[in-house]
């Protein structure tokens, strides 16, 4: 059994991950995190000494352009190495092309403070720390070994399942639907994720059945089934229960792609259980010269063994002491999700919806000419794709990544009880708010095509923050007949003591 082909599948499906990611941050990060960003992090970078070794030469170039001029820069670097790498022969594909994609994306996690809070943001370092092992020291050089990049990626694989599954087991009792009287998490889970897909209005009204089977197929995939992508594939009985593992973690990584927009996380977690599968599966597919590897020939590569072996040995170690404090948090009672050990993120702890929300509650800003103004001029913010008109679609938008709605879905999550005022509410919401009043372009552009009501017009005088409750309409009812996806209710206002924001009010945050 061969796993070149496999090591390019992997490889070029890594370089199309960074793609996606260095795309959203072009598009996003000025806006985020530039110069006149909602939350501005250039001084992150204000001493580049500072700054561990990967960034630190990326950071320095900071100080010699401006802070947006270094993000623009950043995120094309990304993109034109990231295409190069997907796209082009494969001898592209080297230590320096694939160091270069983590230590842009490591540079860009700096500065991204809470739009690059995710955890996918450390699983996409750590498997291009996997793909960086997986790749010819340089152009035209023999690939290496391997099972380092094997081993490896099936233990990331591992450890993002498992982990996911235990935090479910430790969360909301809603995941223990085996409980007399206890209703299934999905039975939530499909109206309250972050961006519901075009499936989830049809799967949340499934039957109670349905929704309790699915939770355990999500147990047997991520609690038992996971344990097959840990086999060795050193006979043809392992190699085949090594094929089975790794097919069922991407076909469950297709069926959540098909239920939700979860970002670039599902497509990233299948990149690593492309190692689950070899050469003969792969050309059965791709036949002729596109079903052959061009990262270059294991023979003829002039060393002996012990050479060849001996740098992803001492990796191997490596990853193995860095998983000491991962495994005991996995363990442990109180496992965290999503987080780090040190600093270079190269093996961390993950996890995925451990609480389930039963209700949806949406935030909706809303501007108008002054405070008096009829109910019917006051006019709504549309984000890109979280729920806010009632008759839009679901949009499907995998891999892509809208970060600011995102941040508003966590907000409500986050500030269940109404924070008093806008100090004690998100930091970057009042500062959204101010630039919505001042009819920011570059913040506006963070919304909708046509999502800004005051586009071309004067600004508004004032905004309201609302909170409300938003539920599927139900298949065949009068409001579905109408067109429409969602019913709503109003609860109140976002913050307790401000309805009204006006720029006097802003001024002071």
């Amino acid at each position: 059994v061969t796993y070149e082909l496999t090591r390019e599948v992997f490889v070029r499906s890594l370089g199309f991950v960074y793609f996606v990611a260095f795309l959203v941050a072009k598009k996003q990060n000025k806006e985020l995190i530039g110069e006149n960003g909602l939350t501005p992090m250039g001084s992150k970078l204000s001493s580049p000494d500072k700054i561990h070794w990967p960034a630190r030469p990326i950071a320095r170039l900071s100080q010699r352009m401006g802070f947006n001029q270094w993000l623009d820069c950043v995120a094309m670097a990304g993109l034109i190495v990231s295409a190069a790498t997907t796209l082009l022969p494969g001898n592209f594909a080297c230590v320096p092309t694939l160091f270069a994609l983590w230590a842009l994306y490591h540079s860009l996690l700096l500065v991204g403070g809470p739009w690059y809070g995710f955890g996918w943001e450390s699983q996409l370092l750590e498997t291009g720390f996997i793909g960086m092992c997986a790749v010819p020291l340089f152009p035209g050089a023999p690939p290496p070994p391997v099972w380092f990049s094997m081993a490896a990626s099936k233990w990331l694989l591992f450890r993002i399942m498992l982990g996911s599954g235990l935090i479910k087991l430790r969360g909301d009792r809603c995941w223990k639907c085996w409980v007399p009287g206890q209703r299934s998490c999905l039975e939530f889970f499909y109206e309250t994720q972050p961006v519901p897909g075009p499936l989830a209005r049809f799967l949340h009204f499934c039957p109670s059945w349905f929704h309790r089977g699915g939770t355990y197929t999500n147990h047997l995939v991520e609690l038992v089934l996971i344990f097959f992508v840990l086999v060795p594939p050193l006979t043809d009985m392992l190699v085949k229960l090594s094929v089975f593992g790794g097919l069922v973690q991407l076909a469950f990584q297709a069926m959540l792609i098909g239920a939700g927009n979860l970002s670039f996380l599902n497509v990233l977690t299948m990149v690593p259980a492309i190692w689950c599968l070899n050469d003969s599966l792969f050309s059965a597919f791709v036949p002729g010269p596109l079903g052959m590897s061009t990262l270059g020939t294991p023979a003829n590569h002039g060393l002996t063994p012990l050479l060849r072996h001996a740098p992803y040995a001492f990796l191997a170690l490596l990853l193995a002491k860095l998983s000491i404090p991962v495994v005991k948090n996995m363990l442990s009672k109180k496992q965290v999700m999503n987080s780090s050990f040190e600093k270079l993120r190269l093996v961390n702890t993950y996890g995925a919806f451990g609480a389930v929300h039963q209700k949806r509650e949406e935030i909706i800003i809303s501007g108008a000419a002054s405070y008096d103004s009829p109910e019917e001029e006051w006019k709504e913010y549309v984000f890109n794709v979280k729920p806010g008109p009632i008759s839009r679609r679901l949009p499907f938008i995998v891999p892509y990544h809208y970060r600011l709605d995102w941040c508003v879905w966590l907000a409500t999550l986050r500030y269940r009880s109404p924070p008093f005022a806008a100090n004690a509410g998100p930091l970057w919401l009042p500062v959204l708010l101010k630039r919505l009043l001042e009819n920011d372009p570059a913040t506006t552009a963070l919304f909708a095509r046509g999502g800004n009501p005051f586009a071309g017009k004067e600004p508004p005088g004032v905004l309201k923050v609302d909170r409300y409750r938003y539920s599927f309409t139900e298949p065949g009812s009068q409001e579905a007949r109408e067109g429409k996806i969602w019913n709503r209710e109003l609860i109140g206002p976002f913050y307790s003591r401000q309805p009204i924001f006006t720029r006097i009010i802003l001024d002071g945050y």
